[in-house]
């Protein structure tokens, strides 16, 4: 076994080290290389991450109010009640008839589950996800 592996001697002679000194400085050129290369990546990504701070920030017009978000699609029972009526286990649109349910599992957060009409519900169809100001979770 080699004792100082760093100086690559062997005190104890059982092992026949040669140093070549071109290799022990390519070592240490190739350490520098990979710390630089490491350095550049992080410059990299910290760069990255202003960009999207940055976006984020330019978002929002000079009143403070966001202009990154869509209006709503939909009226919902949360914002507009007077357009809803209880019906069954959910809300029915006095517009267009459309059914509506709270997302009881509560995966997403709170949302509802809208058909475009109680059939639809009925025959299993899949409902689009709503959450409650509006927007179309999916």
């Amino acid at each position: 076994m080699l004792g100082d592996p760093v100086n690559l001697v062997d005190p104890s002679g059982e092992f026949f080290v040669v140093a070549i000194p071109w290799i022990v400085e390519g070592t240490e050129w190739a350490y520098a290389a990979y710390r630089a290369y490491r350095a550049a990546r992080a410059a990299a990504a910290a760069y990255r991450a202003y960009q999207a701070a940055k976006a984020a920030l330019d978002a929002y017009d000079e009143n403070g109010a966001g202009v990154c978000y869509a209006d709503p699609e939909y009226h919902t029972p949360d914002t507009h009640p007077e357009e809803f009526e209880k019906y069954r286990n959910g809300f029915r649109n006095k517009k267009d008839k459309s059914y509506w349910e709270k997302d009881r599992s509560s995966h997403g957060g709170r949302q509802y589950k809208r058909w475009p009409n109680i059939k639809d519900k009925e025959k299993g169809k899949k409902p689009n996800s709503i959450w409650p100001d509006g927007r179309v979770r999916k």
